[in-house]
């Protein structure tokens, strides 16, 4: 009778000890899960921002072309004056 009570008692210890890192696993995949839903958060927000960014380099970038053109054409005017006059 003594053997079965203590084996019953063991598997009992077995079975916390089993729940308890059952339940250590369970939160530390929970917690993993969210730190990785805050990651594609994060990185979604990146990825927008890197849009925006180049959206204005192009803005900012064709604006510069513009001038460039605009004073080749003036220098060109100028030139042009300098020659008649």
């Amino acid at each position: 009778y003594n053997e079965a009570v203590k084996a019953n008692e063991g598997k009992k210890d077995c079975s916390r000890q089993c729940k308890a890192v059952m339940r250590k696993i369970a939160d530390q995949v929970r917690a993993e899960a969210e730190q990785w839903s805050q990651m594609q958060e994060m990185l979604c927000q990146v990825r927008k921002e890197m849009e925006e960014l180049q959206s204005c380099r192009d803005f900012w970038q064709n604006r510069a072309l513009d001038s460039d053109s605009q004073i080749q054409n003036l220098h060109s005017s100028v030139e042009g004056w300098r020659r008649k006059a």
